[in-house]
């Protein structure tokens, strides 16, 4: 493990200007060591009420939130949602792009003692819908770029939510409540401090769900203090530390720069969304902002590296490049570290039900090809102290080192269970009857070996369930959803590599003979039905699908046949 940069003293001097916030001094008073991230944020603000906690840049300027600005606006809504009825344990829906007020919502939210729960807009309605009513939503806060969206779901039947906050009530149905940004800032509700608790919960994410029922991942105040100590512990995040946060509220990779970093005093650039879809964008934001850790999903660091974004440029304050959600591949590694020679480039692993869990730093002043066999991925690493983990067989028996089998997961990160779930707990959970203790594991379903050098590598899944672009992908629910087009008799859904090891998701259609049917029309309908990320990048309407001796559809031929076709396209 390549030897990580040294924390810098603090250049901010401790201030008294935020003293007359109420709220966040309440949260702070007699606490040595946070245990909520309210604790945690009112300690950062006692120390730099006048350091910036947030930067947002787009076309229409740039929008800076100090410590001081971010305890008294999160205390505003938070009253304000006191004044609509909201108590501890409710959940609030937010439904916000990369914005300037993504933060003031989670932290007002907090700050009502209540659980927020990002939605994501791209979903179909249905989806969305099924969200809002299975966490009891009633209050939405949201921004005005979605309006034509949360119309859209407005419109719809039996949609749970009476009030929401960013947009002027013209823009809704008169018999929901609405208030703007700026009618909220002009408001005067008293607000009732709240003392959060470590096991009270603090965010539920949910997955992808592209048939609609998406599952939601609770997490309480002392999983996500856990991650933040964990991204402390590892150097990726100090005091002194500029995050670019680039991944979309409703992912749990956002929780690095929204969550982590203010918790710690850091500044966290909001990437805007000309920023996170333009490499020279990208590029000239961290080097703009002199940022420090850049946290992202592995497509966008090719996206750069394919661009030329690092050629003949110097960005001497980044520190770290930190990747996630999907496998990097070496090709593309090797080239971030020749760009890119004082950084510390690691691969983050974890699903969202664990945060981040292990991670392995690429060896610097060494070439990937020097270390990495051309047919390996790079390895996920070792578990960060105090994890625990278990490598089982289809039986839940021990593998011995350097076999494949199922990595299951223990960690004071992991989630605390799905919200509402109805399946067997043995699905998801694995108990250990030790010496120690009881303990309970995660099943993650990712298959891994382990190895004396360089710790676990990932080998594939146990399912059908794959990561993409930092999104988790559930093959058979898209083949459901293909397969209710009319006109289509059957579809199979699979991911293919090129010859750069990126990875690309196909499906493959078997029309019905009485109906013509083109990949355009598929494509269309695909697009209407699916969330953005399982938007397949290929669809080929074929005569006949391959079919194994038991009759069903042989994916493997499929992606042999497309993986073939691929690479004789490079």
């Amino acid at each position: 493990m390549s030897q990580r940069k040294p924390d810098r003293e603090s250049a901010v001097q401790p201030e008294d200007s935020f003293s007359a916030v109420n709220a966040f001094h309440h949260e702070s008073a007699n606490r040595s060591v946070p245990v909520t991230l309210t604790q945690a944020l009112a300690r950062a603000t006692d120390k730099h009420p006048e350091k910036t906690a947030f930067i947002y840049n787009d076309a229409h300027g740039r929008q800076v939130l100090s410590y001081c600005d971010l305890a008294m606006q999160a205390t505003q809504l938070a009253a304000y949602l006191q004044s609509m009825g909201i108590r501890s344990g409710d959940r609030v829906g937010i439904v916000l792009p990369r914005s300037i007020e993504a933060p003031v919502a989670i932290f007002g939210v907090f700050l009502a003692g209540a659980v927020y729960v990002p939605v994501d807009v791209s979903l179909p309605v249905d989806a969305i819908l099924h969200t809002l009513s299975d966490c009891d939503i009633s209050v939405l806060i949201t921004h005005p770029a979605y309006k034509k969206g949360i119309a859209d779901t407005i419109d719809a039947d039996n949609f749970p939510v009476t009030d929401i906050i960013g947009l002027q009530q013209s823009d809704v149905a008169n018999d929901v409540r609405s208030i703007s940004w700026s009618e909220l800032a002009a408001t005067t509700h008293k607000y009732s401090p709240v003392q959060n608790s470590p096991v009270d919960l603090a965010y539920i994410i949910f997955t992808s769900g592209s048939t609609g029922r998406p599952k939601g991942i609770i997490h309480t105040h002392r999983s996500a203090m856990a991650y933040v100590q964990l991204a402390v512990d590892s150097g990726i995040l100090h005091s002194q530390s500029t995050v670019a946060s680039h991944s979309p509220l409703h992912t749990d990779m956002s929780t690095l720069g929204l969550l982590a970093a203010p918790s710690v005093g850091a500044t966290t650039v909001v990437l805007s969304e000309a920023e996170v879809r333009l490499p020279s964008s990208l590029a000239n934001a961290l080097l703009n902002e002199s940022v420090t850790t850049l946290y992202c999903v592995p497509f966008a660091l090719i996206q750069l590296i394919e661009a030329g974004s690092f050629n003949n440029r110097t960005f001497a304050s980044l520190d770290y490049v930190v990747y996630a959600g999907e496998p990097l591949p070496p090709v593309y590694a090797g080239q971030l570290q020749m760009s890119l020679p004082d950084t510390v480039i690691t691969n983050h692993y974890g699903p969202a039900e664990t945060n981040v869990c292990t991670w392995f730093d690429l060896p610097q002043n060494q070439a990937v090809d020097d270390w990495l066999n051309e047919e390996d991925s790079i390895p996920i690493g070792k578990l960060w102290h105090p994890n625990k983990y278990l490598i089982v067989d289809e039986n839940d028996q021990p593998v011995v080192r350097g076999e494949e089998g199922e990595l299951l997961i223990h960690s004071p990160t992991m989630m605390q269970d799905y919200w509402n779930t109805e399946k067997h707990q043995s699905e998801y959970w694995y108990t250990d009857d030790s010496p120690e203790g009881t303990i309970r594991y995660y099943r993650t379903g990712d298959l891994v070996s382990e190895t004396r050098e360089h710790g676990l590598r990932l080998t594939g899944r146990k399912d059908r369930q794959v990561k993409l672009r930092g999104f988790r992908i559930e093959l058979d629910q898209i083949e459901m959803v293909m397969s209710s087009m009319p006109a289509v008799k059957a579809a199979a859904s699979f991911i293919t590599s090129d010859a750069n090891h990126r990875q690309h998701l196909n499906i493959a259609i078997l029309p019905d003979d009485k109906q013509p049917l083109s990949e355009r029309e598929v494509m269309m309908f695909a697009t209407k039905s699916l969330p953005i990320s399982a938007i397949p990048d290929a669809i080929t309407i074929l005569p006949a699908l391959p079919r194994s001796t038991s009759g069903k559809i042989d994916r493997q031929q499929l992606i042999k046949l497309f993986s073939s076709e691929q690479l004789d396209n490079e």
